[in-house]
């Protein structure tokens, strides 16, 4: 055996080893949501329709710069915004949606 299959199949055993991060172990179902508003009727058909994740498009709400101000000119979250990213995350989360 050479050095170099050796290191290689030390190489794929130690990954092999490694545990996955929590949450990767399991297949989970999703979807995209590229609204420019996050309703409740929404959120609740995607529930029964047994969604667990959710990827936001949070930059359809206002614009590129929706939560930044400015990428610009950039001098922290627009209060607003952030609150408005919030409240939709907790909605998502009220129905076991991440």
């Amino acid at each position: 055996m050479t050095r170099r299959t050796f290191l290689a199949g030390a190489g794929a055993g130690a990954v092999a080893a490694q545990a996955a991060p929590a949450g990767w172990g399991r297949q989970r179902t999703g979807a995209n949501c590229f609204n420019a508003k996050v309703d409740a009727a929404w959120m609740d058909a995607a529930a029964a329709a047994r969604i667990g994740v959710v990827r936001l498009a949070w930059e359809k709400w206002g614009g590129r710069d929706y939560l930044l101000g400015s990428a610009d000119d950039y001098r922290g979250l627009v209060a607003g915004h952030l609150k408005q990213l919030i409240a939709t995350l907790d909605a998502l989360a009220a129905r076991r949606i991440d």
